[in-house]
């Protein structure tokens, strides 16, 4: 009989004290071998709320959501199989946490919480224009329309809320510092002909504070992993030798 997976839960946090009061509770911390919380700079006292929780927090020496994710695979990442990125802010349900446990357990490299799915809930669905959505809908096909393969496709390639196997990030030099992060590890999943999973989820509403990704600053970091993934950037850097 295999050994049960090592996972642990990455928890990103950036002033979300309305968020870490009423989900910290509700993570079954059982289920993980380790967590940990990055901090991105809390002001609000996010942080010191999460430590007297005996959660250890690190904070982040530089901005970025792919920082954040970079540190979280330095500081653990070795002693894992795996590491889930859980958010704050509301947006992600803490009972799907169990779903990604199992399914690393079943060798998936990349999982991710589907917003897009048949029976998913995204938190832009009760309104009449969705262009979060349908901007999520336009990078996922032009992944797939570029990268993807064997009929594998990803429905919601940016989404946070994701898990990444040991085998993925060790092998992989993931470059992206902010929010492209999500976006470049589908596309490495692709690339890489690695195992990926998605299952569909609620998102929920923002608890409260800020969002801090601008749709369009993300929408052109985003257009940006396209360029340079494909080679498109090397080709032009050549031609100037």
């Amino acid at each position: 009989m295999a050994d049960k997976k090592k996972i642990g839960l990455a928890i990103l946090n950036k002033n979300e004290i309305i968020g870490a009061k009423e989900l910290i509770s509700k993570i079954d911390q059982s289920l993980f071998n380790e967590i940990i919380c990055i901090d991105g700079g809390s002001t609000d006292g996010s942080n010191k709320f999460i430590e007297s929780k005996g959660i250890k927090v690190l904070q982040q020496k530089s901005s970025g959501r792919g920082e954040a994710f970079q540190l979280a695979i330095r500081e653990m990442g070795e002693r894992l199989d795996g590491i889930v990125f859980f958010s704050l802010d509301g947006n992600e349900d803490p009972k799907d946490l169990e779903k990604f446990v199992n399914y690393f357990e079943k060798e998936f490299d990349l999982v991710i919480a589907n917003r897009m799915g048949n029976n998913s809930v995204n938190e832009e669905d009760a309104k009449f224009l969705k262009p979060r959505k349908w901007a999520n809908q336009l990078f996922a096909w032009l992944a797939y329309l570029i990268w993807g393969s064997r009929g594998q496709y990803i429905q919601d390639p940016i989404n946070g809320y994701r898990g990444l196997s040991k085998k993925f990030y060790d092998r992989e030099n993931f470059e992206s510092k902010k929010f492209s992060i999500e976006y470049e590890t589908s596309i490495r999943a692709y690339k890489g002909r690695y195992s990926f999973v998605e299952f569909d989820t609620v998102e929920g509403q923002r608890l409260g504070g800020n969002s801090t990704a601008k749709s369009f600053p993300v929408a052109v970091s985003l257009l940006k992993i396209i360029i340079n993934e494909s080679g498109i950037s090397n080709f032009f850097d050549k031609r100037k030798l």
